[in-house]
């Protein structure tokens, strides 16, 4: 029996994206909220939807290797989520229990797909502490998956989605639905919670094997840890995990394989967590000027070590954020901290800031000397978010932003001339738009925004919608 999409799935599948895109790969100008607040995806058929090509942009990893991003259209995030809601919550209940595998539950209420992630991953360090505080003599087997998402071969996960129980129909859908999005039918997109949760469920019969063989085995999605009392048994479980990977497409990452332990456990990758946790305490029981102070310690610690520990610079600029601090604005401008693996984390920071001339220098600075797009695209959406721009536009060399099409590089770049720009820069980008992107949808989103920013543009846009059929339900928003 084929299922039918009605609008009550819809609106469900609807409620669980509008949590999934805060924290996106890609900085969205509204967060979608734009197109979220008007009800046409319930008059979209998703029981006959064709669905679209995701857009791939690379993204650098802390070591500066890149993974790919997949840009979904939004209708087509909806029905991926619609999908996988069918199953979702009778499959999770079909995987080892959260002492084992911890990550990427089925939560399936307040709005949220899946559990905290946070809370998952404390527990998932707590229980490696565990082990070594009862067994201090003991052995871990730290390691991960290389390009987890990139290898899942997507006839073997919808097998595996199968015998958990998943209806059949729906099955077909998903593996036409990743099939399209995907190379010769290996990978599905990075960064949304349903990938998330199809990437716990492949590793189910690694999981179940590892147990079934008496290892002390448990995970948070790709980090896998092994805890045995003998060096021995480790190095059996690490030959066993990587021939039950192999059938998979999947191996371990060599330069993250280690056996440890206890000491080197807290040597290696605790140098922090104590001034961490004490900063998470400290907002948990409403101590904020405490832990402001502490996080103070922490960053300027941070700062003195000779090699910046990415994850602690990441979480001080989030509480930083948080606490709407300028207290570490003065370091990030003199030691130009724009890495490109945090650029997200600085740009969120920067925005309460991004009056400041100095700021705005810094991030056409920055702009100018990163050959990252994923950076780019911040540092606009950063300068943008500005009353006033105190810096010339012309420093940002437009054959930069059209080089490569990207569509939020060139989407913000028109917002950005249309708030700041002089007129004959503005005329100049809307012959651009009318000569190359007035038949892409995503891109006249933003050109429209872009419109909507300047106060001398009624004409413009009404001109637009009589001109171009593309996305006349915008008119709703953004007629004058």
């Amino acid at each position: 029996m084929i299922m039918k999409f009605n609008i009550k799935k819809i609106e469900k599948a609807l409620v669980y994206t509008k949590k999934d895109v805060h924290d996106d790969f890609w900085p969205d100008i509204f967060s979608f909220d734009d197109l979220l607040k008007i009800n046409i995806f319930e008059k979209i058929d998703f029981n006959n939807y064709i669905c679209g090509t995701p857009v791939v942009i690379d993204i650098p990893k802390p070591t500066l290797i890149l993974r790919p991003g997949h840009y979904l259209d939004l209708q087509d995030r909806i029905y991926y989520q619609m999908i996988i809601n069918e199953f979702a919550k009778k499959v999770d209940s079909k995987l080892l229990d959260e002492t084992i595998i911890f990550g990427n539950r089925v939560k399936d209420n307040d709005g949220y797909f899946l559990k905290n992630g946070i809370n998952a991953w404390k527990k998932f360090q707590e229980k490696t502490e565990f082990e070594f505080n009862e067994y201090p003599g003991g052995f871990l087997l730290k390691t991960d998956i290389t390009a987890y998402f990139e290898h899942i071969n997507v006839s073997k996960l919808i097998d595996t989605l199968n015998s958990l129980g998943a209806n059949k129909d729906i099955s077909v859908l998903l593996k036409n639905l990743l099939n399209k999005w995907t190379t010769s039918g290996i990978g599905i997109p990075q960064g949304y919670d349903a990938s998330s949760f199809l990437g716990n469920v492949y590793l189910n019969e690694v999981d179940q094997a590892m147990i079934a063989d008496g290892f002390n085995y448990y995970r948070f999605a790709d980090d896998i840890r092994i805890f045995e009392l003998e060096e021995k048994k480790i190095r059996q479980a690490m030959s066993k995990l990587t021939v039950l990977l192999r059938p998979l497409n999947l191996h371990l990452s060599g330069g993250k394989t280690q056996i440890i332990q206890k000491e080197e456990y807290y040597s290696s990758g605790m140098k922090f967590s104590d001034e961490i946790e004490s900063v998470n305490y400290g907002i948990f029981s409403g101590w904020f000027i405490m832990a402001e102070k502490k996080l103070r310690i922490l960053w300027n610690s941070a700062m003195k070590s000779k090699k910046l520990d990415k994850t602690v610079i990441k979480f001080c600029l989030t509480k930083f954020t948080q606490f709407k601090s300028i207290y570490p604005l003065k370091t990030i401008l003199a030691k130009n901290l724009f890495d490109p693996s945090f650029a997200r984390h600085v740009s969120a920071y920067l925005d309460l800031h991004i009056n400041n001339k100095k700021v705005q220098n810094a991030l056409v600075s920055a702009f100018r000397n990163t050959s990252y797009e994923y950076q780019r695209i911040f540092i606009l959406k950063s300068l943008i978010k500005a009353d006033e721009a105190k810096f010339d536009i012309l420093q940002i060399d437009q054959e930069e932003i059209f080089k490569n099409g990207n569509f939020l590089l060139i989407g913000y770049y028109f917002i950005l001339v249309y708030k700041f720009g002089n007129d004959g820069l503005r005329s100049l980008m809307k012959i651009r738009f009318d000569k190359s992107h007035r038949t892409d949808q995503k891109i006249c989103r933003y050109f429209l925004i872009a419109l909507n920013s300047c106060s001398n543009t009624r004409k413009e846009i009404k001109a637009f919608f009589r001109a171009s059929a593309v996305i006349k339900v915008h008119l709703l928003l953004y007629k004058k």
